[in-house]
């Protein structure tokens, strides 16, 4: 997993000057892992998803653009920034795993 770990860093913006931190959090929504501040110019989603494909085959990378909305509760708009999703395609609980290694 430290394959895909040092891979999935080289693709995102370290929050910290030392290079040592990521915006990188447990899903909200679903189990697994959401990361933001994408560095475009090393983003490269093929390899990032085959690298997780050879650890976990049951694992997914999914990258969502960010978006604007209006929540219809309060009528204002949101927006939701840009982040990559990777977690289990089924309900497998494997996120302290990869948490660990970010911590």
């Amino acid at each position: 997993m430290d394959v895909f770990i040092e891979l999935l860093k080289s693709m995102l913006i370290p929050t910290n000057a030392e290079g040592t931190h990521f915006a990188l959090k447990r899903s909200e929504k679903r189990e697994g892992f959401c990361a933001k501040f994408i560095n475009h110019s090393a983003f490269d989603l093929s390899k990032l998803e085959a690298t997780l494909q050879s650890i976990k085959p049951d694992w997914k990378v999914l990258h969502f653009e960010a978006s604007k909305s209006f929540d219809q509760k309060t009528g204002k708009p949101m927006s939701s920034p840009e982040r990559l999703y990777f977690g289990p395609s089924k309900e497998i609980d494997e996120t302290d795993e990869i948490l660990n290694l970010f911590g």
